[in-house]
């Protein structure tokens, strides 16, 4: 944790030029609150469902065709359906990897004919990019890779072979993270840290960094949840969440959208790769 605080305050802001910040400011009706989840699911896994719903699906796909999805860090593999859901049905095939094989996996696949799943380390992702990979996808999965550069050395090198348009999305937390989710993962991102890992793809690439929520929605993760968690342990931290959390959760969202946040909750990053339009301004 030391570690993390002095590399989450050293210079975060001096990052890759080539790097454009942007913030996302969600749709936040009924409809897309329902599918976010927002109920139950912390500001900033909200937040990033929130991303992933409201992605230009219908340009994508006029982009990079049949989009095929590889997730690392799939989990329960719960995420290829929602994907597909989210994108309208325009997801051709869903290949989840995990370290770990989850008891859900056969039950998603025995319903979701396009899905698939693979038990490997992150470290073999290499293996398991096909030259129909098109769109890399990843959610709060990157901080726990001990070997994160090797990991997009790995991808770098998949879309230098194959030459044609690639997406890469990748939701993870922010230096905020180390206060709100304490011993999560291996670290913490910042914009500095970020180019690290996007300077490897700028000669065939553009990248942006999205800043999700801020000081409202740490604010209530930390009332919430990580107070709670640490008082009187996760399972009854969870029972306690007030009736009224989702709408919390919604307003606070709303007043980090209103500007600019210094501390951004989460951070999503998007790689385009061999572009023919640019569909992420």
């Amino acid at each position: 944790m030391v570690l993390n605080v002095l590399n989450n305050v050293w210079f975060p802001n001096a990052k890759d030029k080539s790097l454009a910040l942007r913030d996302f400011a969600p749709d936040l009706s009924d409809e897309h609150r329902r599918q976010s989840h927002s109920g139950k699911a912390s500001p900033s896994r909200t937040l990033a469902n929130l991303f992933l719903m409201q992605l230009p699906w219908e340009r994508m796909q006029d982009e990079l065709g049949r989009i095929n999805i590889v997730e690392v860090g799939c989990g329960s593999g719960n995420n290829g359906p929602r994907l597909q859901s989210w994108s309208g049905g325009r997801v051709a095939t869903y290949f989840g990897v995990d370290v770990r094989s989850h008891e859900n996996w056969k039950n998603v696949e025995s319903h979701h004919a396009e899905c698939r799943f693979f038990c490997a380390d992150a470290d073999d992702i290499g293996n398991h990019l096909s030259g129909d990979t098109n769109l890399i996808v990843s959610q709060s999965a990157i901080e726990h890779l001990r070997n994160d550069v090797d990991f997009f050395s790995a991808v770098r090198a998949f879309v230098g072979r194959i030459r044609k348009p690639v997406l890469q999305l990748h939701l993870f937390p922010s230096a905020a993270g180390l206060r709100l989710y304490q011993w999560h993962g291996v670290r913490q991102y910042t914009p500095r840290t970020v180019s690290l890992l996007t300077r490897m793809f700028n000669d065939c690439s553009y990248s942006r960094l999205y800043r999700l929520g801020g000081a409202a929605c740490n604010a209530l993760h930390t009332e919430l949840i990580t107070t709670p968690l640490f008082a009187r342990g996760r399972a009854r931290s969870e029972r306690r969440l007030p009736r009224a959390y989702g709408e919390r959760v919604r307003a606070a969202i709303s007043a980090d959208s209103a500007s600019v946040q210094g501390a951004p909750s989460f951070f999503a990053l998007v790689i385009h790769s061999h572009a023919r339009e640019r569909i992420f301004g």
